[in-house]
């Protein structure tokens, strides 16, 4: 096992003792990373474009203006993803998240070289319980309305980077399904494009997808989890949102039943007579038909569509990863695992990275079906052995992490020469940019908080506290149909 591997198990053995401390109205990743790994360098940051969108669904100048009564909402999570790092949060009130009690620190705690982490996290749960109590005396409201917030500045400016691997092939996807190139930016809120990503409750890839929608789009069979294949995923989410969209006829609407559902939505618009999203979230039940999350779902779409188009405003530097060229290719019969393993140098670790659709999966339907296809570099021949590093530095009130780019110390594999496949089982290679999903680790002292949701996603019913989990890519089996020959 080289460095790189024993790193990368370190740090999924110590994710996997962490609780989370702290939840936000959608699921993101668990996996706060210290540093990205890429293969394909990087390139300046470029703001994003939505103009000649008039044949696109629901497509106005005003279509993605925020309702003036929602602003509030929405300047808090702007905070949330520009201001404060995964070491600080917001202590504030869950009907009117805007009114911020205290923003707390919690560098002290992460700092301490004497701490164990169990310590760390027992001493963060008890200073957040205790200022539950203290506001809850204060304020004269019950303690249970009062929440605490993480901030995420530090990983909404990785999610940045990432993101310059997929949007454009995103957005080009969503322009041939007809729908706005705005909803793109929905990935910020759901996995922060962590293509890992993971819910306790099944929901899995960059838009965590549930599986029975899932299973509603055939894109689960036994061996393949096309949720998992951030292109496949892109194509259900335009179709999921665009049939949200012919159901409730705004997109504030289907943008919350993306979460909600939009069957639940539409019981509130009949229940309330009211189309308008601010008016629902102003008089919807917050404990039971209408939950935190779906009510501030779209206020957090909001805020990242705004943060990410002034990225280079409020993260320094912003710049994007470059796409990977690699081949897709169709297999009519799987070859042996070991020869497909040669493109990556019988690394399976990194054959996962490029094809995290290749999962076995207890929710897929017996009568579904589809060939076989794995991504490889291209070209095969070599990957770069010393690929650029983002560093994110240790972040504090008054100096936010600041990326800077290194060279790392640890060697990474170079892809073997072409290996020979048998061509017989080979029906098409096609030449494809397809960002792979990057090599994310994280060193202990990085807080890593799973993120929760208190709304489904992507479904009809409510589900409590759904959090993302990034399962280790080397703890992943390998498919059966990789197996047997």
């Amino acid at each position: 096992m080289n460095k790189l591997s024993l790193g990368l198990l370190y740090v999924c053995v110590f994710f996997t003792c962490t609780k989370c401390v702290s939840q936000t109205p959608v699921g993101t990743n668990d996996l706060q990373p210290t540093f990205i790994e890429t293969w394909s360098g990087q390139r300046p940051w470029t703001p994003p474009n939505y103009l000649s969108q008039d044949k696109a669904l629901g497509y106005s100048h005003l279509a993605f203006v925020p309702p003036e009564a929602l602003r509030p909402r929405i300047n808090f999570w702007k905070r949330v993803y520009s201001e404060i790092s995964s070491k600080e949060g917001f202590v504030h009130d869950t009907e009117e998240p805007f009114t911020v009690f205290q923003v707390m620190n919690l560098n002290d705690i992460y700092n301490n070289a004497d701490l164990t982490p169990r310590q760390k996290e027992k001493q963060i749960d008890n200073r957040i319980e205790d200022a539950k109590k203290k506001f809850a005396s204060q304020k004269g409201i019950p303690e249970e309305r009062i929440r605490f917030q993480r901030g995420l500045k530090d990983r909404f400016h990785r999610a940045i980077y990432v993101s310059g691997r997929y949007l454009q092939e995103f957005e080009k996807i969503f322009t041939e399904q007809g729908v706005p190139r705005e909803l793109t930016r929905l990935i910020f809120v759901e996995s922060s494009f962590n293509v890992m990503a993971r819910s306790k409750v099944g929901a899995s890839g960059l838009w965590q997808i549930m599986p029975s929608l899932g299973r509603s789009h055939r894109m689960i069979s036994k061996q393949i989890d096309q949720r998992n294949d951030p292109f496949a995923a892109t194509v259900a989410a335009a179709k999921i949102l665009r049939s949200n969209y012919n159901m409730l006829g705004s997109w504030p609407l289907a943008i919350t039943a993306y979460n909600h559902g939009p069957t639940g939505v539409k019981k509130l618009v009949a229940t309330y007579n009211t189309t308008d999203l601010a008016e629902l979230v102003r008089i919807g039940n917050s404990r039971r038909s209408f939950a935190f999350a779906s009510k501030n779902f779209y206020a957090s779409f909001a805020a990242a569509l705004e943060v990410e188009k002034e990225a280079d405003k409020y993260f320094k530097p912003a710049i994007w990863a470059q796409a990977i060229e690699v081949k897709k290719m169709n297999f009519a019969q799987i070859p042996k695992k070991a020869k497909l393993l040669e493109y990556f140098n019988g690394d399976e670790s990194h054959f996962l990275q490029f094809n995290p659709h290749l999962v076995e999966t207890r929710h897929h339907r017996k009568n579904v079906s589809f060939p076989h296809y794995v991504y490889i570099p291209n070209p095969v021949a070599k990957v770069p052995a010393r690929p650029t590093i983002l560093l994110e530095q240790p972040a504090v009130a008054e100096n936010l992490a600041q990326p800077v780019v290194i060279t790392p110390v640890v060697p990474v594999m170079e892809v073997a020469a072409v290996p020979s496949v048998n061509t017989e089982m080979v029906n098409s290679v096609e030449n494809t940019r397809v960002p792979t999903a990057s090599i994310e680790t994280s060193l202990p002292e990085t807080p890593l908080v799973s993120i929760g949701s208190e709304g489904p996603s992507v479904q009809d019913s409510i589900t409590q506290n759904e959090d993302i989990q990034s399962p280790s890519i080397l703890n992943s089996r390998f498919p059966a149909a990789l197996q047997f020959n």
